[in-house]
């Protein structure tokens, strides 16, 4: 309608200025529009009416200037009329102005284009904001007729700053990058220098290859010009890296745009034929891009092959891209000349394929690229290429770090290598055999070093970890390797799973060992790698690993690099005594402005020197067995130990040595007492430990002294001091142990240091307990009066009862006299037995006491009342403790671990089943020992609800509150209560009977086997009026924890067994009968609970504590529901979550009842 309007309006012949400016004023969407055709008519319209002068001409112009600058600049900037419209309006108004503009810039030329440009460059560098937008539409009307070369310049250097800007100028940059940039290129001026700017050759930044590829893809007819005139993009190695670049990117629109651009070059050049390469900028690298017209043909097939699969990986579905894979081999063949074996194409346009397949999110699409990449160098002969490496360390190993790509094939045996394990393995020997010597070394580097670079799971590390030990032995790692790799001990691994990060030091300690060039690392930087490595985990003496370490450096003792910290005092010695020696002696060096440090140094010191010492020792035990000789001097192990003999010598004697010194021998020492033998079951048969043992046998006196000083004469009393009593007191059994290994010559040494360090205990702890406050003692006074309840089973073999007798007697009645309840109960307990002891051996001393004693007991026997007094004094004495418990028959591991927790109430986690010791049946004990069976009358016992309740002085109830404000009712939660009820009657009889109004809802809790959430479930749907509880078995409803959750629900409630194996027939049964089967699971199609609607007829499944709802149950619900989470911590409770979804049920049935009323 526009376009007829326009031309009837200039069909008429009238004035075409006041033409112009009647219908721009004011504008609406359609006058805009009609506006935008007429001045496209007058632009591209023929000569002029006949007689019209020059004048009538530049009139024309300066009408078309007034309407660009007083109408279409305000409608871009959204005035004049634009910001009162509606959101389709605005847009309308837009895209009209925007057109009017250009077409008066075509009227007025190049004087209206540079003022456009200039007024827009001026609202861009005074900020922009929200006038950029408007701004750029200026730029992009202006920017064909351009002349002046400055105000080019600074056009193109606007345009290309707004492309690079990140952040909030995003829709201004797009704009620019889609339609200002592609119109400074139709300047013949300005497109050298757009081109420049795009790809960063001219000095700048490039923008990002999102805007970059936006750009280029406007300007494709330019800058793959069909004709002899402009640039060639084909001829720019800038541009080759941007369109793969794009390729890979994670944007599809950027991928599809990378796309046409090669499309269009390939077309291009197939259509031209000719000559062309584009170097790729590297010596000898092959060509980014070429065609030659003689294979014209050929690389049309490679280049169609190519698109076709970067197409095909679009649809990221296995099925439809696997069948297209094999194409992938066929463009090896054309890729590499196998006459020259040099690359035909260059290798990053394989590698674009691999990076889109390494990224994608089918998890089977990203292992079957893998895979077939791990495959090139077993079955192509590929030549070697810098970018292959690059390739290797950058995308390659990010997606080996996904875990999922290493799960076992269907059939492999558990601990069986993964497909992937294997390849990975074949591949990285292969890659190294056939790269140049000179870049091995650099390539394992920077392989090990993008272990450290990122965080790794366990199983990748430790697939590469075992890649990298099956690499055949060569000499290309140097000191920066060594600290590479315990940089991934240190720093990786170091919250991985125990087993998987054990297996992995062990492969990197192997790596080490074949790939280190002994001739550029030193052994201290040898023995700093091997203290990264966790005895208890891997590097554990006489294991084959530590075996295989000792033949290492034995084999390249003395080759190794000096260190400027050696001594070189005698050349016939071998470079790792000397290394050893020099170590223990700067070990035991003490500075002295560090002597009275008051903390304890770190035992990393301790454990390197330790460790050495016994590598050193067992490579002298190896060399000496190699070389036949029979009898060891053990030379060398004697001078690694004797300055730490010297100095444990003078402990017990020499008060002034300092306090870092005596820590650090200790240290040492105990380092060395912990070292155990793995090998021999006699360690009599270990020669090195037997050595080091005897030779530590020596100070023991003066450690022991040392020791007792320590711990009894108040030396310690820093905060630093309590590390200093960990080590002391972890000193104590590894003394007592090498005294009973080695020699019991030293016994009695023992014994009195133990009874010296008794003794000053005791006085200890006499002493603090006449200071401390009786009341914060009562649990271990309790404990006490309990243990001697059992005073007759404790002395039945003590041929001197009466003295022991003494005593207890005297303690027992002092805590008779307690202030504390719980105390004074436990004593009348203790006393009871202790008296009835004293009556039978007839202790004479105490017979003064006989009155008070027997006749306090026998009130304590006959009190009267139902008060707690006597009631606790009943259920006491009834405590499996007092009552059934024998310390010595009762002495197995089925009581203490499985009974014991039990019938003291603890959680079930905290049981620990026979089950759990069957490996354990070949330990030798004497055959009256029972470890696996608790006496019968214990087992039969069930927990005691006995527990020790002492409310204190605040417990006793007072009648001073004579008026309450509000009052605590229970909810009756039936409508009509009965007088009498027949509490014997079924439970749906009894519901019914009592008018509870039962719901549609089932919950079904057989997958549940904790009792305290069955106990708990049942409680809440009885109160909430469930129709049914599910269980999976009806004997829970006996355990005491069950019964003390659900509070008598059982009762009140229909309760139905089904096991867990009938569950799918159950819920096929309720499918039929019209019920909706929901799970209460986190899946990737569940609801959330608070936008659920509930159907009357309703069957709540809930799952397993620890494994939820099995999979093979999954697929039989309707509907899977989950609570929203704020938090955390993944899961609630399984009762808590059954709980919330039966109150939303019975919440959204009470408001239909409701609405229904």
């Amino acid at each position: 309608m526009e376009v007829v309007l326009a031309d009837a309006l200039l069909a008429g012949g009238g004035d075409r200025c006041a033409l112009l400016r009647a219908v721009s004023a004011p504008l609406s969407a359609e006058r805009a529009e009609a506006l935008r055709l007429l001045l496209q008519r007058l632009a591209a319209g023929g000569p002029p009416p006949p007689g019209e002068a020059e004048a009538e001409a530049e009139a024309l112009r300066r009408a078309a200037w007034e309407v660009a600058l007083e109408r279409c600049r305000p409608l871009l900037r959204g005035g004049d009329g634009a910001a009162a419209a509606g959101c389709g309006e605005r847009a309308r108004l837009a895209r009209a102005a925007r057109g009017a503009l250009r077409h008066c810039v075509q009227l007025c030329g190049a004087p209206l284009a540079a003022r456009l440009a200039r007024d827009a460059l001026a609202e861009l560098a005074a900020g922009g904001g929200a006038g950029a937008e408007a701004a750029v539409e200026a730029l992009v009307a202006a920017a064909p007729r351009l002349e002046e070369p400055e105000l080019v310049a600074r056009c193109v250097a606007a345009a290309l700053a707004l492309v690079r800007e990140e952040g909030e100028g995003e829709a201004a940059a797009a704009l620019v990058a889609g339609r200002l940039l592609p119109a400074l290129g139709g300047n013949g001026a300005a497109l050298r220098r757009v081109w420049e700017g795009l790809l960063g050759t001219g000095g700048g930044a490039p923008p990002p290859p999102g805007r970059a590829l936006l750009a280029l893809s406007a300007m494709a007819d330019a800058l793959l010009p069909r004709g002899p005139p402009g640039p060639d993009a084909r001829l720019c190695p800038r541009f080759w890296r941007v369109v793969q670049e794009g390729l890979t990117e994670r944007d599809g629109l950027c991928r599809k745009r990378a796309r046409y651009l090669l499309q269009r070059a390939v077309d291009l050049s197939g259509g031209q034929g000719g000559e062309l390469r584009c170097p790729a900028g590297g010596g000898d690298e092959p060509s980014l891009f070429w065609w030659s017209a003689e294979k014209s043909e050929e690389l049309l097939r490679f280049w169609e092959t190519y698109v076709l699969i970067m197409e095909t990986l679009e649809g990221n579905q296995i099925h439809v891209i696997k069948p297209v894979l094999p194409k992938l081999n066929s463009l090896y063949e054309h890729a590499i000349s196998g006459e020259k074996g040099s690359w035909l194409f260059h290798p990053s346009w394989h590698m674009c394929i691999y990076k889109r397949m390494f990224e994608s999110e089918n998890k089977t699409l990203m292992k079957e690229g893998v895979l077939h990449f791990l495959e090139l160098y077993e079955t192509k002969h590929l030549p070697n290429s810098l970018g292959f490496s690059e390739f290797i360390i950058g995308p390659l190993m990010d997606a080996l770090s996904e875990s999922s790509l290493y799960s076992r094939t269907p059939g492999q045996l558990m601990g069986a290598c993964p497909p992937l394990g294997m390849r990975l393995q074949k591949f990285l020997a292969t890659y190294l055999l056939l790269l140049p010597e000179e870049q091995k070394g650099s390539f394992l580097l920077k392989f090990i070093q993008k272990m450290t670079s990122r965080h790794w799971c366990a199983v990748p590390i430790l697939f590469l970890s075992m890649a990298l030990a099956y690499i055949p032995a060569c000499k290309v790692l140097g000191t920066e390797g060594l600290h590479a790799l315990r940089d991934v001990l240190q720093c990786t691994m170091i919250t991985h799973q125990i087993l998987l990060r054990g297996a992995a030091q062990c492969y990197l300690l192997e790596t080490a060992m074949h790939l280190t060039d002994v001739e550029k690392v030193s052994l201290p930087e040898v023995a700093s790698f091997l203290l990264s490595l966790r005895p208890e985990e891997s590097l554990r003496r006489d294991t084959m690993l530590w075996v295989e370490l000792c033949s290492w450096l034995q084999v390249n003792d003395g080759c190794f690099r000096k260190s400027i910290t050696f001594d070189s005092e005698r050349q016939e010695t071998s470079s790792l005594c000397q290394y050893v020696r020099s170590l223990v002696g700067e070990y035991l060096k003490t500075p002295a402005s560090e002597r009275e440090n008051c903390f304890m140094p770190d035992w990393f010191e301790a454990k390197l020197v330790a460790t050495v010492i016994l590598l050193a020792a067992d490579v002298e035990q190896m060399r000496n067995k190699y070389s036949g000789k029979s009898n060891i001097e053990w030379i060398e192990l004697e001078a690694f130990l004797n300055p730490l003999l010297d100095v444990l010598m003078k402990l017990g004697s020499n008060a002034y040595i300092p306090t870092l010194k005596t820590d650090k021998s200790l240290q040492l020492l105990l380092k060395l007492l912990q070292t155990r033998s793995l090998k021999c079951s006699n360690t009599q048969d270990d020669r090195v430990l037997v050595f080091i043992w005897k030779s530590l046998m020596t100070p023991v006196e003066s450690i022991l002294d040392f020791v007792l000083r320590r711990l009894t004469t108040n030396e310690l009393s820093t905060v630093g001091d309590l590390d200093r009593c960990d080590l002391y007191l972890a000193l104590i059994p590894e003394t007592v142990n090498l005294c009973l290994q080695v020699s019991w010559k030293k016994v009695q040494s023992i014994k009195n240091f133990i009874l010296s360090l008794t003794n000053a205990s005791i006085r200890n702890l006499q002493e603090r307990n006449c200071e401390e406050d009786e009341e914060k003692l009562k649990t271990s006074i309790c404990t006490f009066l309990s243990v001697l309840s059992h005073f007759d089973i404790v002395l039945q073999n003590t041929s001197e009862k009466k003295p022991a007798l003494k005593k207890a007697l005297v303690v027992v009645l002092q805590w008779c006299f307690n202030h504390n309840f719980s105390v004074r109960l436990y004593a009348l307990v203790a006393l009871k037995k202790v008296w009835g002891m004293c009556r039978l051996l007839r202790v004479e001393e105490f017979e003064a006491l006989t009155p008070v004693i027997e006749s306090s007991l026998q009130q304590v026997e006959n009190m009267h009342g139902t008060g707690n007094a006597r009631r606790n004094w009943q259920r006491i004495q009834d405590h499996f403790f007092f009552a059934t418990f024998h310390p010595l028959e009762d002495y197995s591991l089925e009581t203490i671990f499985y009974t014991l927790p039990r019938l003291s109430e603890l959680a079930e986690d905290e049981w620990i089943s026979l089950v759990k010791f069957d490996r354990f049946t070949d330990i030798p004990l004497p055959p009256t020992f029972q470890w696996y069976c608790s006496r019968t009358e214990l087992l039969d016992l069930k927990p005691s609800d006995w527990s020790q309740q002492d409310m204190g002085s605040n417990s006793v109830e007072t009648d001073s509150q004579t008026e309450w404000t509000d009052v605590q009712k229970k909810i009756i939660p039936w409508k009509n209560s009965t007088p009498s009820l027949d509490l014997e009657m079924v439970f749906q009889d009894r519901a019914a009977k009592l008018g509870k109004s039962n719901s549609r809802l089932i919950v079904v809790a057989s997958l549940i086997d904790k009792p305290t959430n069955l106990g708990g479930l049942c409680r809440t749907s009885e109160i909430f009026g469930a129709s049914a509880l599910v269980v999976g078995s009806l004997h829970y409803i006996q355990d005491k924890q069950f019964q003390h959750l659900s509070v008598s629900a059982e009762q009140w409630l229909p309760l139905v067994e089904v096991k867990p194996s009938q569950l799918v027939d159950y819920l096929q049964q309720k499918k039929t009968e019209g019920y909706t089967i929901i799970g209460v699971e986190q899946t990737a199609k569940s609801f959330d609970l608070t936008e659920y609607c509930f159907p009357e007829k309703s069957l709540l499944l809930l799952g397993n504590e620890h494994e939820g709802i099995p999979a093979n149950l999954i697929h039989h619900l309707d509907v899977c529901v989950e609570i929203p989470q704020q938090g955390i911590i993944r899961s609630l409770n399984v009762h808590v979550s059954g709980a919330l979804l039966i109150w939303e049920y019975t919440r959204q049935q009470v408001i239909k009842q409701k609405q229904q009323k």
